[in-house]
């Protein structure tokens, strides 16, 4: 089907100088036609379609467009359209190889380009205004093009990068996804103190020794590495002194006394084991929770502790058998919350 004003007109019911949204989803498209007439327009979605192709001049008066999603199509290249005023731009699951074409984006803050077969970032070099950058599922075998932006946000799942250069990645990134790549060595993390979310999930790390110092780092994810140890004398509290969840399942990690050096950390609150050789000992989570009093969350569960109510209802026979005056202040305490 073709993409006509009229039909444009048709759904929103409105003027075309009155229309502030295009959204056309799972609707059969196939090709575009100029979408000049509707000048106001702000944000257009198009995704889930049959588009191969985006014409040159589509958008070329749209001064205030500011949001296109064009995902879910078959387009391979968007060489020659250029929409300065746009701030989120979508182009997941495309057959798209290059971001060449993207320069002349200056405003763009979000770029979500999932699922295509991009190569290279280092286009995405003169976009200092980026925020999020979402490269997950491509080719990309290195992090090139954005030191000089401001970008908080990177996702990058599942491609094929083996080593990062400290040098190539931006200092003030919040939240770092590398989940599905090569990676054995984190010493590209040296500079990263604003980091609070990092995952490094289904990568080659063996150990933690190679982690530098990350001051805000909240959730920590190194699900199925090859991780037997978390590092002779390493000083967690130091290296993760604001952690509160940290995620080692699916290693090699055999001996709970290799987990003791976890009690460092004083902040964590959610742990997950599952599917260590650890996990298959005798009353394994039992041990755990009385290893680290103030975990909230193991193994991906609730944990269910005594309230305080619960406790003091446990000792009421302790105090019959030794005497209301062996221990006058539980007995005080019973009493005031009336379990006595």
């Amino acid at each position: 089907m073709e993409l006509t004003p009229a039909l444009i007109i048709q759904q929103n019911q409105e003027k075309p100088d009155k229309i502030y949204l295009i959204e056309m989803i799972k609707a059969n498209i196939r090709s575009l036609c100029p979408l000049n007439q509707f000048s106001k327009v702000k944000s257009i979605v198009f995704s889930s379609n049959l588009i191969e192709v985006i014409p040159r001049g589509t958008f070329d008066k749209l001064k205030d467009l500011k949001e296109l999603d064009i995902s879910c199509n078959f387009i391979s290249s968007l060489d020659g359209l250029v929409i300065p005023s746009l701030v989120r731009l979508v182009i997941s699951f495309n057959r798209i190889e290059t971001l060449e074409w993207i320069s002349g984006y200056k405003n763009l803050q979000v770029l979500k380009a999932e699922g295509n077969k991009i190569t290279s970032m280092k286009p995405l070099q003169p976009l200092g205004n980026l925020k999020l950058v979402n490269l997950s599922l491509n080719q990309i075998s290195q992090i090139q093009g954005i030191s000089a932006t401001d970008i908080d946000e990177l996702y990058l799942e599942n491609n094929s990068i083996e080593q990062i250069n400290p040098r190539d990645i931006r200092q003030t990134l919040k939240i770092l996804f590398l989940k599905g790549n090569q990676l054995n060595d984190a010493s590209f993390l040296e500079n990263l103190k604003e980091l609070e979310t990092l995952n490094l999930d289904k990568n080659e790390f063996q150990t933690l020794e190679s982690f530098s110092m990350l001051p805000n780092l909240n959730e920590l994810y190194l699900s199925t590495n090859q991780i037997f140890m978390i590092g002779n004398k390493l000083e967690l509290n130091e290296l993760f002194p604001v952690l509160a969840s940290l995620d080692l399942s699916n290693n090699s990690l055999y001996d709970r006394v290799e987990l003791l050096c976890l009690r460092q950390l004083s902040t964590l609150r959610e742990l997950n084991l599952q599917g260590n050789p650890c996990a298959e000992i005798e009353n394994f989570e039992e041990i755990i929770m009385e290893d680290y009093p103030q975990l909230i969350i193991l193994n991906d569960k609730q944990i269910a502790r005594p309230t305080y109510l619960e406790e003091l209802a446990k000792i009421k026979d302790t105090l019959k058998d030794e005497g209301f005056n062996t221990h006058p202040v539980l007995l005080q305490l019973c009493q005031s919350a009336k379990i006595w």
